[in-house]
């Protein structure tokens, strides 16, 4: 290792154990020679337990160091069962028309069959396109995907920063030991009482006495110095950092992300999926015009041209048409065109007979063109709204509902209201970001109005709407021009470039390969509160960084003068197996430094509370509260009467305390968590009557 590094014009570690060792052993063998040569009768000072000494410290430190990256690791392969297995296996009849779908296992694919592949979705092997268009990332194949070049070797900025000190920190711990040997020649030839009181009754001379301890402090400071403390500062801690992160639900993919997210300011969430379940449900659907089409050849039409689109809303309609008109077969679709943030456009066989109990799968030659997404979609193929559909569909995107629209033949025909509910930690999650001084903003392709809504129920101040996906691109790089460290959150294929131009994104575990693919952490759990985890998780451990290289600069400020003598005159001395004993302590401090980490905890665990707090408990102590007020008014208007009661008033007025405590407990730590449980308890005392 050092030959590799000397021979890279590099100094590391292994470059000064390899010299502390050499010169220790090349010393000892010379002055036994000499001794032997000169003085046979005479017993020279030799550092052969130098080298056995320090390798076996540093072995025992690298055994430990990678035994705790190896525990760590276990939880990071985790990021392997994130990979898709199925694939979606079609049937075609002559015409090259889908009869009949399933979902199989990749390994399970064989050459000649044909797969049908959703819009977002990562293809599952090598093969050519039959029918159909849409985006496809190729970002695993060119990469060219991510706006920031990396190549072989890049590491995280504070490994740089540690890799910069340590490159200078070996050349000069080399010239400090060089100096040390020149300076106690100089000093011991001109006082030799410093380095040995006793030189009148000993046995060796002047020089001997004089370079032998020269020797000792050179070795020993060459044994001491320890840039591994530094090279481990960094590393370990991201390990153990992104470990305890695999084991919470939260996938960090490296240590640049988990060491960028600690300077986050603004955090963006897409809507659809990200703050809302990902499970919208059409509430209402709305006829434009019934001479058209009426509901039923809606439905089964829209649901037919939807059935080949990934998005939320469409598989929303999808399992709308099969719940409402019994659909098992949604019809045979052709030219499919999919615009990522707009909508979809393909050619739907009409099916000849539609009734409200049964889809009848016969379909006639007839193609009807069929045009589903938003407004500027529609317009973009010369279909508008007349102005009373227009406030019929603005009232209940008033009301947070996504209306899709739909055309057929280039006529407006009707729209599909559909509600998607807020997820129960959406409010939490906010606030939890607001506590830690960051900014919320809500992303989305809807209208404004429904994104109002949705940001009014849980408290986003800052909303963008009518967002297409390039443009939620612009929306980053604006608030990154205003020198804020942005984290994206989302979850589709239309947040995927906006994943990649944040400085840290943050995909949904349950959403699209994309957007997965394109993150740099990813939330197994779909948990919102994670994404306060990872920012937190990634503000301990830059903190747990810097007090490594806290205790590694301390380290070396201390021991490498005291390796070279300086507290000699002190009958101090360090001797090189000492020193290498020292320097592996110090390397193993640093890996058990960062392995307290794995003691970290979520900001907020509002899980571990649900189950002490519950309605009945809330009753019962609401109860008790109130029958101690009762008493306590009793007992006041009763003391001017009866002197005898004052002995019992101070007990129930403590009863009441202790139950006025152990109501604020189990409210506020849920709300609060334990690091602001006194903030939680002012607000809980100004509401309880005391």
């Amino acid at each position: 290792m050092s030959y590799k590094a000397l021979k890279h014009r590099s100094a590391t570690m292994d470059v000064l154990i390899v010299m502390a060792t050499t010169i220790a052993y090349c010393y000892s063998v010379t002055v036994i020679i000499v001794a032997a040569i000169l003085r046979p009768d005479s017993s020279p000072l030799t550092f052969f337990e130098t080298t056995p000494m320090l390798v076996t410290f540093i072995s025992l430190g690298r055994w430990l160091e990678h035994r705790a990256k190896r525990k760590t690791s276990e939880a990071l392969s985790k990021l392997q069962s994130m990979q898709p297995t199925d694939a979606i296996l079609v049937e075609l009849d002559f015409d090259n028309q889908v009869i009949k779908e399933e979902n199989i296992s990749v390994n399970y694919i064989h050459q000649g069959d044909n797969l049908k592949v959703l819009p977002g979705a990562r293809i599952p092997t090598d093969g050519y396109i039959l029918a159909g268009s849409s985006m496809i990332d190729e970002s695993l194949i060119t990469g060219e995907f991510m706006s920031v070049s990396k190549s072989k070797g890049d590491m995280a900025p504070v490994q740089l920063l540690a890799d910069r000190i340590a490159g200078y920190f070996v050349p000069g711990i080399m010239l400090l030991s060089l100096i040390t040997l020149i300076t106690w020649i100089c000093i011991g030839f001109g006082n030799v009482a410093i380095i040995n009181p006793d030189i009148g009754i000993n046995e060796y001379n002047k020089t001997e006495i004089v370079v032998e301890f020269a020797f000792l402090c050179s070795i020993s400071v060459l044994a001491i110095a320890c840039p591994c403390a530094l090279g481990l500062a960094t590393p370990t801690a991201v390990m153990v950092g992104t470990g305890v992160g695999a084991q919470l639900g939260v996938l960090i993919k490296g240590g640049l992300p988990l060491e960028i997210a600690h300077k986050v300011s603004v955090v963006m969430f897409d809507k659809t999926g990200t703050l809302t379940q990902g499970k919208p449900k059409v509430k209402e659907v709305l006829l434009a015009d019934e001479s058209l089409v009426d509901f039923n050849r809606l439905v089964a039409l829209a649901s037919a041209a939807e059935s080949n689109s990934e998005h939320p809303l469409g598989t929303a309609i999808v399992q709308y048409a099969r719940q409402k008109i019994n659909i098992s077969y949604l019809g045979k679709t052709s030219q499919f065109e999919s615009a990522t943030g707009f909508g979809i456009r393909c050619s739907v066989a009409e099916p000849k007979n539609v009734k409200a109990d049964l889809y009848q799968s016969e379909t006639s030659s007839k193609l009807r063109d069929v045009v589903i997404g938003n407004r500027h979609w529609l317009h973009a193929h010369n279909i508008s709204l007349d102005s009373i559909f227009n406030e019929k569909v603005c009232w209940r995107e008033s009301k947070g509902m996504s209306v899709v629209l739909a055309a057929v033949d280039g006529q407006l025909a009707g729209a599909f209201a559909i509600t998607d509910t807020i997820k129960d930690d959406a409010k939490t999650a906010i606030r939890s970001l607001r506590q830690m001084n960051i900014t919320v903003v809500m992303v989305t392709g809807d209208n404004k109005r429904t994104a109002d809504a949705i940001a009014e129920e849980i408290d986003i101040d800052a909303v963008y709407a009518n967002v297409k996906p390039s443009d939620k691109i612009a929306k980053v790089k604006s608030l990154q021009d205003r020198n804020n460290t942005v984290a994206m959150v989302g979850d589709g294929i239309n947040d995927s470039p906006a994943l990649a131009q944040a400085d840290v994104g943050i995909a949904i575990g349950s959403g699209t390969d994309v957007a997965i693919e394109a993150a740099d952490i990813v939330l197994v759990k779909d948990n919102l509160m994670d994404v306060v985890t990872a920012i937190d998780l990634s503000r301990t451990t830059l903190k747990r960084i810097r007090w490594n290289y806290f205790f590694a600069v301390i380290y070396n400020i201390i021991c490498i003068p005291t390796a070279a003598g300086v507290f000699k005159p002190l009958g101090f001395v360090i001797h090189p197996w000492m020193a290498s004993a020292a320097m592996a302590a110090s390397s193993v401090s640093v890996v058990l430094s960062s392995l307290l980490l794995r003691r970290y905890k979520r900001p907020v665990d509002r899980t571990k509370f649900s189950k002490k707090w519950d309605s009945s408990t809330h009753y019962r102590y609401s109860k008790l509260l109130k029958a101690s007020n009762r008493n306590a008014t009793n007992y006041g208007s009763d003391l001017s009467d009866n002197d005898d009661d004052q002995s019992t008033a101070p007990t129930k007025q403590l009863l009441k305390l202790v139950l006025i405590t152990r109501y604020i407990y189990y409210q506020a730590l849920p709300l609060y968590g334990t690091d602001n449980i006194l903030f939680g308890y002012i607000n809980k005392i100004k509401r309880v009557k005391c």
